[in-house]
């Protein structure tokens, strides 16, 4: 008898684990929608600010705490609470700003191009601000390959692969809206090829540090950013393929 209402609270244990993880993960997903609703109506008032000439300088002032905000939002995950995403989002930020500030020295990386102020303060002529850019994006990026691909080497090949796709919608839309601009107005093919090869490199130090597919906010931080760069492009100059 004894041993039957043993087995009993065992299962009744058992029923009320499987109820407290099936809470926590709706839980989640909530907050997973309401992270993903943010993103769209940030991205929303945003085009709709930058296409009214009237708001557009408010907007370009706020476009740097738009960024923090909307990589907070991204990041907004336990499993970011670790020591390998700590390692590979201060080498993201480290190498992708110091990739700024030699690209903007030198012009050997992604070629003759400048800062204005609207990013915010800048150190050695590179706002501040895109080191968070490029720890967001590449995270995003190789969540992303790594939710649709197998094998180390392909993954990091096409996570760099999205990071210029990525590359290629902003620029229209930053040249349009002056937060940076480029000599003669000519962006040289080999940015495209500068911006794979740092995807390269981040994207290797992401398949030794994090390696999870636990933020499922990650595709939609990259949708909602391009569909806002091409609307962009459509509503104000039209949308042009060519990338240079």
């Amino acid at each position: 008898m004894e041993r039957k209402k043993s087995v009993e609270k065992k299962a009744i244990d058992k029923k009320s684990l499987q109820a407290s993880v099936t809470e926590s993960t709706n839980s989640l997903g909530l907050s997973e929608k309401i992270r993903i609703s943010i993103l769209f109506v940030l991205h929303t008032v945003g085009l709709v600010g930058f296409s009214i000439d009237e708001y557009k300088p408010l907007f370009q002032l706020i476009t740097p705490f738009h960024l923090i905000i909307i990589t907070i939002v991204l990041l907004f995950e336990k499993s970011v609470l670790n020591i390998n995403f700590l390692i590979f989002s201060l080498s993201a930020y480290l190498i992708g700003f110091f990739s700024e500030v030699f690209g903007v020295k030198s012009a050997l990386l992604f070629g003759y191009y400048s800062y204005s102020d609207w990013l915010g303060y800048k150190f050695l002529d590179v706002p501040l601000v895109l080191g968070v850019l490029w720890v967001s994006t590449a995270y995003a990026c190789n969540q992303l390959a790594y939710s649709m691909v197998h094998g180390t080497v392909l993954r990091i090949i096409v996570a760099s692969l999205f990071m210029v796709m990525f590359d290629y919608t902003i620029e229209p839309f930053a040249v349009s809206a002056n937060l940076w601009q480029w000599e003669m107005s000519v962006i040289p093919p080999y940015n495209y090829f500068s911006w794979f090869m740092v995807g390269i490199v981040l994207s290797i130090i992401y398949s030794y540090t994090v390696k999870n597919l636990s933020n499922k906010v990650s595709p939609y931080f990259i949708i909602v950013q391009v569909l806002f760069f091409l609307l962009y492009q459509l509503i104000n100059n039209g949308i042009s393929l060519s990338p240079f």
